[in-house]
C-alpha cells in the first residue's frame, strides 16, 4: 500500500461494507471513514457515500472504487490530483 493521502476525504459507508478490505485500506491511507448510523457523523458532511447499491460499489464494479475516490477528491480539491491506487477486491 502506498503512503498516506495528502488530500483526505470524509467517506460515509454502509455498515455492510465497513469491514471490506478496500474500505479498511481507505482508512489506513488517512481518509475519514464513517459507518452509516454513526452519531458522530452527519451525511451532509460526506464527500463520498458508499454502499452495496450505490454507484460503483456493486461486486462487478468494485474495481472502479479508485475512480470514485478520484472523482470525489476532484470535486472537493480541484482537478490537480493523481488519485490513490487501490488494490482491486471483491465483495
Amino acid at each position: 500500500m502506498p503512503g498516506r493521502t495528502t488530500k483526505p476525504l470524509k467517506i460515509l459507508v454502509d455498515s455492510t461494507l465497513a469491514d471490506h478490505p478496500a474500505i479498511r485500506e481507505l482508512g489506513a491511507k488517512g481518509h475519514e471513514v464513517w459507518e452509516v448510523g454513526s452519531t458522530f457523523f452527519d451525511a451532509d458532511r460526506a464527500d463520498l457515500i458508499l454502499g452495496p447499491k450505490c454507484w460503483r460499489m456493486t461486486p462487478e464494479l468494485i474495481k472502479y472504487l479508485g475512480a470514485a475516490i478520484k472523482a470525489a477528491r476532484e470535486t472537493k480539491y480541484g482537478s490537480n490530483d493523481k488519485g490513490d491506487r487501490l488494490v482491486s477486491g471483491t465483495l
